[in-house]
């Protein structure tokens, strides 16, 4: 029960100028890097969010990063209070108790409230014509939580191909560190 996962093979299969397909969106974005960090820990925290950012949908898409069907969003970011690094991800939930303790009375009619679709793995809101013809409620939980900045590369000074090589240490060491705080969550509601 992975909640993120970079996905390597893909990445370097669908490369249009060879390599990594995540360093050619590196590359394409390098202004994202381009910040007036002051000190080494704003500089990496700096870089890896846009490291993340870069990583994930929109920007990619499909991801370098892949994630759980029940991971709806995903982020990495500054938190303004302390300047440390925080990451939020917003998760498809079941209804709570209080909601779905008679289930009958509200999935047995399809007048009647419907949950989140599922289709191969992946949750996701209904279609046009879904929601046309019943009510939905789709129940998330986003989980907003501290990140240490050890064990992530520094901010490199440069561009080109230190960049890409850097972003891509970075997320990976992302992927561990978010791992850590949502697999638990994820295998939880998957019992």
């Amino acid at each position: 029960m992975t909640a993120f996962w970079i996905d390597e093979d893909y990445d370097r299969d669908r490369a249009s100028q060879g390599g990594s397909r995540y360093g050619n969106y590196v590359r394409r974005h390098l202004d994202e890097f381009d910040d007036d960090w002051e000190g080494p820990a704003a500089a990496a925290v700096g870089f890896a969010a846009a490291a993340w950012r870069i990583a994930t949908s929109p920007v990619m898409s499909p991801g370098y990063v892949r994630s759980h069907g029940r991971v709806l969003a995903s982020r990495v970011e500054r938190n303004p209070w302390d300047g440390g690094l925080r990451g939020v991800v917003e998760l498809a939930v079941p209804w709570p108790a209080q909601l779905a303790q008679d289930e009958q009375a509200w999935r047995g009619d399809s007048r009647w409230w419907q949950g989140w679709e599922k289709d191969h793995g992946r949750f996701f809101e209904p279609g046009e014509e879904q929601a046309a013809g019943a009510p939905y409620m789709l129940t998330t939980s986003r989980l907003m939580f501290p990140l240490t900045v050890e064990g992530l590369p520094p901010a490199p000074a440069g561009a080109g191909g230190d960049v890409a090589r850097g972003a891509a240490a970075a997320v990976a060491v992302l992927v561990g560190k978010l791992n850590t705080v949502v697999d638990p969550i994820i295998e939880r509601l998957e019992k």
